[in-house]
């Protein structure tokens, strides 16, 4: 401890300067605490990848960090995999908690994104098991649409050849993440005098993988071929032989064109097909 002294103010009062700087130790100050803000604070990630979302999840009880507030970032969009940071917003934050006698260990901390259920990108995610169901319920699709022929005319033999995968690109301005296609070689007679073949597909919509690594997808929202025909014209997806018209492709590269091709701005595809 040192003070100032004004020595012609001290002679004037006739005051002698006799005291000397005098030092003190500092002690009983209390440690700074050590803390981890972020104990008792975890994400959870919830919707569907890619556009799955992060919330914080708080459990704390301690009131010395509840006036701290968080945020995560990035929020939205996540996919598994990808990192988030949840961080803390207040301001002059390490400033504030040395005067309230903390030391903060960390002022952010980073989460990995799992755990959240995700529409395939690939044929190998779908299962054995799903796989199974969509081309049983694609040979139903089949049959059925064989009812309205004419008596005589039928399916002799269907052949699963494979699938097409498409998948959303970043940006795309369709709603639907992925569509699954199963592809069949359908041998057929007209009234057994004449065979020829076609190809047929059923499309699936967003084929997803739970978060418990079951496989899910809606079997009753499909498409399938659609056309028509008129005398000996026929439109859309239909062909003709003889003078009857079927619907399907009698090329597998017009099936591949009207099925693959014409999204590839927006989808990446996949295949599988092959004869």
């Amino acid at each position: 401890m040192t003070f100032d002294w004004d020595v012609d103010a001290a002679k004037e009062l006739g005051l002698k300067y006799i005291g000397k700087e005098k030092i003190f130790t500092v002690e009983g100050l209390k440690d700074p605490i050590e803390l981890d803000p972020f104990t008792d604070l975890d994400v959870a990630f919830i919707g569907v990848a890619p556009n799955g979302e992060a919330a914080i999840v708080d459990a704390r009880t301690d009131l010395d960090i509840k006036e701290y507030r968080y945020d995560v970032e990035p929020n939205t969009g996540l996919k598994n995999g990808d990192t988030v940071t949840m961080s803390i917003v207040n301001e002059n934050l390490e400033e504030i908690a040395l005067q309230q006698g903390y030391i903060l260990l960390q002022t952010e901390k980073q989460f990995v994104v799992e755990g959240l259920s995700h529409y395939i990108s690939s044929i190998q995610e779908i299962p054995d098991d799903m796989m199974e169901k969509l081309k049983k319920h694609t040979e139903d699709v089949i049959d059925s649409a064989a009812t309205a022929w004419v008596d005589g005319n039928k399916i002799l033999n269907k052949e699963f050849i494979g699938n097409y995968l498409l998948v959303k690109k970043e940006g795309s301005k369709y709603y639907d993440e992925n569509y699954c296609y199963c592809v069949y070689k359908v041998d057929a007679t007209i009234g057994g005098q004449e065979d020829f073949t076609f190809y047929c597909y059923v499309k699936f919509r967003n084929v997803m993988v739970l978060e418990d690594g079951t496989c899910s997808v809606d079997l009753m929202n499909y498409d399938k071929p659609h056309g028509q025909g008129f005398f000996s014209s026929v439109s859309g997806e239909a062909f003709i032989v003889g003078k009857y018209w079927f619907v399907g492709y009698e090329e597998l590269d017009s099936m591949f064109n009207n099925c693959v091709t014409q999204y590839i701005a927006d989808y990446i595809y996949e295949t599988t097909v092959k004869e």
